[in-house]
């Protein structure tokens, strides 16, 4: 059938036209020359106008990212190009936890979908029905994490021209940050691990080192060469933020460790039934934990350090030196953190309480 160009009279942008009543668009643009049109009819929808020029916008990009495509055929599908994304990451606890994400929420909405036909309907749609099924907005979340460095990637390979992910963000609650008599629990805890664990040297350190404000996938990841008794450091390769950051050692943790120091071993926290791997589930020790601290998580112990820092009166830079952050604030986000010193404030401010 034949298109009726003079009926769309009213310009929205280069390449999109619409009716005086705007329910019927058209999109045509110049490619090599030659004329490219489509027509969208949205009349008997029932959305408003403003719903209707949004959609509308969002089909001429992905009308034109199609005609941009440098190589049209071969424009992956989303299940497809995720697997290229992940295997060009380092093998990080963040990596596995969001290929987790991916192929448990994500796959079955959009892994069929070619990744230039995705839109940001369709996200949006996908992480609705994640909250529908109970997900914790912070859970949610993890989908622009995934999508939005793939997509980011995607353009700079000229898969696509734009992100379907750009706008879109999720309402996440703020959670408390600040723990009331932060100094006490500190000491109820560390008293807890101590006692615990006191004929623990393995489980004792690898508490203590929680009590330092050290994350779970940081400590487990930890290797003995990245172990420093001599200068009382270590190294962290496997953070959240992707940084390999020094971290002080303190003398309680050092001393825990050199108990059962393995100078050919990999893992300071080696599995004992699986060779050459580290431990990955800790529920049954933590639990001894929890029997007298029912409120024990490891990272609430995040919030019970910094907001024991506070009331010490330190800094929020060595507050989170210490605990790992890139910055301490927006203000600060391009102070470069001293881990190491953060982190060695952290260790005595600690180490002076729990005394």
């Amino acid at each position: 059938m034949a298109i009726d160009e003079s009926i769309y009279t009213c310009k929205i942008c280069t390449g999109l036209k619409a009716d005086k009543d705007y329910n019927r668009f058209l999109i045509l643009v110049k490619r090599d020359g030659k004329r490219k049109r489509k027509v969208l009819d949205y009349a008997k929808k029932g959305w408003s106008k403003r719903d209707r020029v949004r959609i509308a916008t969002r089909e001429l990009d992905t009308f034109i990212n199609k005609l941009e495509s440098v190589h049209k055929g071969d424009v992956p599908r989303l299940k497809g190009y995720v697997k290229t994304f992940f295997d060009s990451l380092p093998k990080t606890s963040w990596t596995t936890t969001k290929k987790k994400h991916y192929d448990n929420y994500i796959d079955a909405s959009l892994g069929n979908k070619k990744i230039d036909e995705i839109l940001p309907t369709h996200i949006e749609e996908c992480m609705a029905k994640q909250s529908r099924d109970g997900l914790h907005p912070r859970t949610v979340n993890t989908t622009l994490e995934i999508l939005r460095p793939l997509y980011k990637k995607a353009i700079i390979n000229r898969l696509v021209l734009y992100s379907p992910c750009e706008g879109l963000k999720m309402k996440i609650p703020k959670s408390k940050k600040i723990v009331t008599d932060a100094s006490e629990r500190l000491r109820e805890i560390h008293a807890v691990i101590m006692d615990a664990f006191r004929d623990d040297a393995f489980y004792r350190a690898l508490y203590l080192f929680a009590l330092m404000g050290r994350r779970k996938g940081e400590i487990l990841s930890l290797r003995w060469e990245n172990v420093s008794f001599d200068h009382s450091y270590v190294v962290l390769s496997d953070t959240k933020n992707d940084e390999v950051q020094k971290m002080f050692l303190p003398e309680s943790v050092k001393s825990a460790l050199e108990s059962f120091y393995d100078p050919v071993g990999e893992w300071v926290f080696s599995s004992p039934t699986v060779p050459g791997s580290h431990i990955n589930n800790i529920e049954k020790t933590t639990a001894k934990i929890k029997k007298k601290l029912p409120y024990f998580t490891l990272h609430y112990l995040r919030n019970v350090i910094v907001s024991a820092m506070a009331e010490q009166g330190q800094a929020a830079v060595s507050m989170s030196g210490a605990l790992g952050h890139l910055s301490a604030n927006t203000i600060d986000k391009y102070l470069t953190l001293n881990y190491l010193a953060g982190s060695r404030m952290a260790s005595e401010t600690i180490e002076n309480i729990v005394k």
